[in-house]
Protein backbone atom coordinates (compact mmCIF):
# COMPACT_ATOMS: atom_id res chain seq x y z
CA UNK A 1 0.00 0.00 0.00
CA UNK A 2 1.47 3.39 -1.31
CA UNK A 3 0.49 6.42 1.06
CA UNK A 4 1.33 9.61 -0.05
CA UNK A 5 1.16 12.59 2.66
CA UNK A 6 0.72 16.06 1.89
CA UNK A 7 1.96 19.07 3.79
CA UNK A 8 -0.47 22.52 3.61
CA UNK A 9 0.67 26.03 3.84
CA UNK A 10 -2.99 27.97 4.73
CA UNK A 11 -5.14 24.84 2.61
CA UNK A 12 -3.14 24.81 0.24
CA UNK A 13 -0.03 21.86 -0.75
CA UNK A 14 2.87 22.71 -0.49
CA UNK A 15 3.55 22.22 -3.86
CA UNK A 16 1.46 24.55 -5.01
CA UNK A 17 3.45 26.97 -3.37
CA UNK A 18 7.09 25.33 -3.92
CA UNK A 19 5.63 25.71 -7.89
CA UNK A 20 6.24 29.81 -7.82
CA UNK A 21 9.34 29.54 -5.45
CA UNK A 22 11.64 30.62 -8.17
CA UNK A 23 9.22 33.99 -9.27
CA UNK A 24 6.64 34.87 -7.16
CA UNK A 25 8.70 34.45 -4.22
CA UNK A 26 10.95 36.87 -4.61
CA UNK A 27 8.38 39.56 -4.48
CA UNK A 28 5.98 37.14 -1.10
CA UNK A 29 7.81 37.27 2.13
CA UNK A 30 7.96 39.47 5.09
CA UNK A 31 9.09 43.42 5.22
CA UNK A 32 9.29 44.25 8.43
CA UNK A 33 10.13 48.19 8.66
CA UNK A 34 11.09 49.98 11.53
CA UNK A 35 9.55 53.99 11.79
CA UNK A 36 10.32 56.69 13.56
CA UNK A 37 8.06 59.77 14.77
CA UNK A 38 9.08 61.49 11.74
CA UNK A 39 7.82 58.58 9.39
CA UNK A 40 11.42 57.85 8.38
CA UNK A 41 12.51 54.23 8.26
CA UNK A 42 14.90 53.67 10.40
CA UNK A 43 15.09 49.55 10.84
CA UNK A 44 14.16 47.31 7.84
CA UNK A 45 14.14 43.24 7.74
CA UNK A 46 13.24 41.06 4.94
CA UNK A 47 12.84 37.24 5.22
CA UNK A 48 11.90 34.88 1.84
CA UNK A 49 8.02 33.63 2.01
CA UNK A 50 9.20 30.38 3.20
CA UNK A 51 12.03 31.28 5.97
CA UNK A 52 10.95 29.67 8.91
CA UNK A 53 13.16 32.35 11.29
CA UNK A 54 10.65 35.07 9.96
CA UNK A 55 8.61 33.85 12.94
CA UNK A 56 11.09 34.35 15.47
CA UNK A 57 11.04 37.88 14.82
CA UNK A 58 6.98 38.05 15.40
CA UNK A 59 7.24 36.10 19.03
CA UNK A 60 10.40 38.32 20.24
CA UNK A 61 8.13 41.45 19.48
CA UNK A 62 4.85 39.80 20.60
CA UNK A 63 3.27 40.38 17.92
CA UNK A 64 2.07 36.66 16.35
CA UNK A 65 -1.01 38.31 15.22
CA UNK A 66 0.93 40.43 12.67
CA UNK A 67 2.42 36.92 11.13
CA UNK A 68 0.34 36.11 8.13
CA UNK A 69 2.40 32.92 7.49
CA UNK A 70 4.40 34.03 4.43
CA UNK A 71 4.59 38.19 5.32
CA UNK A 72 3.28 40.35 7.12
CA UNK A 73 -0.40 41.10 7.63
CA UNK A 74 -0.04 44.93 6.81
CA UNK A 75 -0.71 46.36 9.83
CA UNK A 76 1.30 48.25 12.28
CA UNK A 77 1.97 48.51 16.01
CA UNK A 78 4.04 51.30 18.10
CA UNK A 79 6.91 49.90 20.72
CA UNK A 80 8.06 52.10 23.64
CA UNK A 81 11.48 51.53 24.12
CA UNK A 82 11.06 49.46 27.21
CA UNK A 83 9.46 46.85 25.09
CA UNK A 84 12.17 46.87 22.28
CA UNK A 85 14.23 46.26 25.04
CA UNK A 86 12.56 43.39 26.55
CA UNK A 87 12.37 41.83 22.95
CA UNK A 88 16.54 42.58 22.77
CA UNK A 89 16.65 40.46 26.53
CA UNK A 90 14.63 37.59 25.16
CA UNK A 91 16.76 37.79 21.76
CA UNK A 92 20.18 37.30 23.69
CA UNK A 93 18.37 34.47 26.11
CA UNK A 94 17.58 32.19 23.05
CA UNK A 95 20.87 33.03 20.90
CA UNK A 96 23.10 35.31 22.77
CA UNK A 97 24.69 31.78 24.05
CA UNK A 98 25.71 31.20 20.01
CA UNK A 99 28.84 32.55 18.76
CA UNK A 100 28.68 34.92 15.94
CA UNK A 101 29.91 32.26 13.27
CA UNK A 102 27.69 29.91 14.17
CA UNK A 103 24.56 32.86 13.77
CA UNK A 104 22.79 32.57 10.55
CA UNK A 105 22.70 35.91 8.75
CA UNK A 106 18.60 36.01 9.62
CA UNK A 107 19.51 35.92 13.22
CA UNK A 108 22.06 38.60 12.89
CA UNK A 109 19.30 40.60 11.10
CA UNK A 110 17.05 40.50 13.76
CA UNK A 111 19.68 41.39 16.19
CA UNK A 112 20.87 44.66 13.87
CA UNK A 113 17.05 45.50 13.33
CA UNK A 114 15.85 45.20 17.16
CA UNK A 115 18.86 47.45 17.69
CA UNK A 116 18.20 49.71 15.20
CA UNK A 117 14.50 50.41 16.72
CA UNK A 118 16.01 50.45 20.30
CA UNK A 119 18.22 53.20 19.19
CA UNK A 120 15.24 55.40 17.67
CA UNK A 121 12.97 54.86 20.58
CA UNK A 122 15.71 56.10 22.50
CA UNK A 123 15.84 59.25 20.65
CA UNK A 124 11.55 59.30 20.31
CA UNK A 125 10.12 57.05 22.89
CA UNK A 126 8.64 54.65 20.71
CA UNK A 127 9.36 53.05 17.38
CA UNK A 128 6.21 51.54 14.84
CA UNK A 129 6.52 48.28 13.24
CA UNK A 130 5.30 47.86 10.00
CA UNK A 131 4.52 44.15 9.19
CA UNK A 132 4.46 43.67 5.44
Amino acid sequence: MNVTVFHFINSKPIEYYRQFERGFSILMGHDIYGVNQNHQQVAYARFHMFNDVAHNLYQLLDSEECDGGVSGIGVQKTFSKEQIKQALDQYSQHYGHLSKQSLDMDYEQINQFLHDCLSSAEQDGSVTVCFA
